[in-house]
Parts: C-alpha cells; structure tokens; sequence
C-alpha cells in the first residue's frame, strides 16, 4: 500500500482554496465566524442569567449555534472531497449527514466524560473544592496542593495514559467525519476510519501535535498581544466593551481560519487515502 506524503495533501489543500476562495470564504464567514462571535457573545449572557429558565434558553441556543457550525464544516467538507459538487449539492449532502454527524460527536464526548470520571472521583476524594477550582486564581492552586498531596502520582500516570491514547485515537478517527458524510457506514464508521488511517499514524499524530501547536500559539497571541493593545487603544471595561469585542472578533477569526484549513485538510486526506485503497467494508 502506497505511503501518504502530508505535505502534498497539504499542496491540494492550499490549490482548492486558492481555487475556491470566495465559496470557502462565504460558507465559513456565514456559517462558522458568524455563529462563534454569536457564541461568545451568549457566554456572557449565560453567566448573567445564572441558571432558570432565560440560562437554559440561552444553553438551547448556543446549542443550536454549535449545529451551524458543524453543519458549515460539513459544507466545506463535502465541496473539497469534490470539487464538481455545486453550492447546493454540497449543502445537500451536509443537511443528510449532520444528524449522523451530531450522534457520533455526542458519542465521542460520552466517551471523553467517562475518561476524565476517575480525576474527578480522585479530586472529590482528596478534598477538592470542585468550584474553587473552577474558578482558577492563587486559592485554588493552594487548594489543590495541599488535597492532592500523595495523589499526585496516580493522577499523572493516568493522565499521560490517556494523553497518549487520545492522541491515538484521534490520529485514527481523524477521517470519521469524511467518512459519516462521503460514505454510508453506518455503525462501522469507526471501523472504516480505523481502516483509512492504517500505516499512516504516527505520520496523523505529527501533524495533529503540529496543528495544535500553531493554533494555541496564534489563539494566545491575539487573546494577550492584540487584547493588550486593543485595550490601550479604546479603554474601558465590561464584556461588550470596543476592545473586548475587537479582540473577540480577532479570536473568532483565527480560530474559523484554522477550523477551516482542518476541514479543507482532512477532505483532500480522505482523497488521498482512498485513492491509495482498495479497501471495501465486509471485505
């Protein structure tokens, strides 16, 4: 089986937005920039409501939000697997697979609670104040500190197992959502990504390490470089303030311009894998 060279996926990657810039740039401004500010605006909202009916409201809201963007990144998706598809075709074959898509996200986050039910079950046992510790600052790391003492470290060796799991699970689920839109696979979609990322995983980890690492990086340098300039510039405090909606404009763009190049990415992955295999599910 032929071996997959990153660096021209990425090649293609960078060749279908540049000839597709201004469908990619109106799908992901409409359904993916738009929703996040929205988001971010509503957190704020979800704070003053302080639970009842208007918090829940707003929660169902921000749920809803959470749909459009992957249901843009569907968009997205299906236009790079093939570039002959129209606007609506792609709209088409994203509205079909969104529900399935929605079902194996919340699949995968049941899975990432029941991860993490141990730390938690080992923090509640130490003592820790789970909302101390929620609310971060000096108190809860002294918090912390002294309940963990001699639990530090069962804790660390559980997280580095998981670390290192996660990361290979997601290095072979990296092409689930290609496949929940470009194939019928029902139940065996964690299969048939298995089967995509075979003999390419170490190459898939590299580059979501690689990924992680130029996000948290640009992410970091507009929340505390532009933030701090933008709060010199426009003074002034509250969350809707000039300089906090700048900078979480400037945020949200980064973060839709990486979710897109991921997106676009993953797409001409899937290309490449499946143009290298022959593999067929009940083969």
């Amino acid at each position: 089986m032929a071996q997959i060279d990153f660096g021209t996926v990425w090649d293609r990657t960078s060749d279908y937005f540049a000839e597709h810039r201004g469908r990619v740039l109106t799908v992901a401004v409409l359904t993916m920039l738009l929703p996040d500010l929205a988001q971010r605006a509503l957190r704020g909202l979800t704070v003053a409501a302080e639970g009842g009916a208007t918090g829940i409201g707003v929660a169902v809201v921000q749920l809803v939000l959470a749909g459009v963007i992957m249901w843009g990144q569907l968009v997205l998706m299906a236009g790079a697997v093939d570039p002959a598809r129209s606007l609506p075709q792609a709209q088409a074959r994203a509205t079909a697979a969104l529900p399935a898509m929605l079902g194996w996200v919340l699949a995968l986050i049941g899975l990432l609670l029941l991860a993490v039910t141990p730390v938690i079950a080992l923090l509640l046992y130490a003592g820790v104040d789970l909302n101390t510790l929620a609310q971060g600052g000096p108190v809860a790391s002294v918090s912390l500190g002294r309940a963990m003492r001699g639990y530090g470290w069962p804790l660390l060796i559980y997280s580095v197992f998981w670390l290192a799991l996660g990361l290979w699970l997601a290095a072979r689920l990296a092409m689930l959502s290609a496949v929940v839109l470009e194939e019928r696979a029902g139940w065996q979609v964690p299969a048939r990504s298995f089967a995509l990322s075979r003999g390419i995983v170490l190459g898939l980890i590299g580059v979501l390490l690689l990924y992680a690492v130029v996000t948290f990086i640009a992410s970091l340098a507009v929340t505390t470089v532009l933030g701090a300039v933008f709060a010199i510039v426009l003074p002034g405090g509250g969350a809707f303030s000039p300089s906090a909606v700048l900078t979480a404009l400037a945020s949200s763009a980064v973060s839709t311009v990486f979710s897109v190049l991921a997106v676009l990415y993953t797409a001409k992955l899937y290309n490449a894998v499946t143009a290298r295999s022959t593999l067929t599910l009940g083969a």
